[in-house]
């Protein structure tokens, strides 16, 4: 069975009293979820933290995971680890293909809001999952490896496309009060909203975070939302989008 082990400060950067970073040493792209437990005041308190240490212009708003891509990609060339705060992986991995003529091929999984992690960037150091509970990286529905049994295969051993894998995946339980975040290592990243899995509460702290610091949505279009009371609550929220 699979160890649930921190990240040390040695794979995220400097440590927080290490004093500031210099822009070499600030390698990480962060994703922070809505969805990961924003009902608790010190995950709320994070989220503040993040707003207010990273420039507007390096940190952006997304109701969909998958939609920071164009935003991570920017930072490919400087940032070579990935911190995933979610309840779910954001790596699917890949799997073995077999063709009729009998030659075979490692193919990517379908990319949609579970699989964004497999992202091609310039530098793929590390791509680290925090999760809420100890028992999140052994749950399948926590995993998008759908083929995988969690059981068997650890969240370290997921099989990727040998063109362009994190050279190391990583996992583990993010408690409070930092939720294993080092903000002086955070060069850029993500707060996302995760649709389908927010609550009421949630999605009034993502407006007030996305009003207050004047962050960018990336994924907004009136035409395309489908959610009338979410809609509803971002008009009435007087955001500019």
């Amino acid at each position: 069975m699979e160890n649930d082990v921190p990240v040390t400060q040695a794979d995220l950067g400097p440590g927080c009293n290490s004093g500031a970073s210099s822009p070499s040493t600030r390698n990480v792209y962060l994703v922070i979820s809505m969805a990961f437990g924003v009902e608790s005041l010190s995950y709320r308190a994070l989220i503040e933290k993040v707003a207010a240490s990273v420039p507007p212009a390096d940190l952006t708003a997304v109701l969909h995971p998958e939609s920071i891509l164009p935003h991570a990609r920017c930072y490919a060339a400087e940032c070579d680890t990935v911190v995933n705060l979610e309840t779910l992986s954001g790596i699917g991995g890949a799997e073995e293909i077999c063709f009729e003529d009998g030659q075979s091929d490692v193919r990517r999984f379908e990319f949609h809001a579970g699989t964004w992690g497999d992202i091609n960037f310039e530098r793929k150091k590390q791509f680290v999952w925090g999760h809420p509970t100890k028992e999140c990286s052994r749950d399948h529905r926590c995993r998008a490896d759908r083929f995988n049994d969690p059981a068997d295969v650890p969240f370290r051993s997921i099989r990727q496309e040998s063109d362009g894998a994190w050279e190391k995946l990583s996992h583990y339980t993010a408690k409070p009060p930092y939720y294993g975040v080092n903000l002086a290592a955070v060069r850029a990243g993500a707060i996302v909203l995760a649709p389908g899995r927010w609550s009421p509460f949630a999605l009034r702290m993502f407006l007030s975070v996305v009003k207050r610091h004047d962050l960018k949505m990336l994924d907004w279009r009136r035409e395309a939302f489908c959610d009338r009371w979410l809609f509803a609550e971002i008009e009435c929220g007087q955001i500019v989008l």
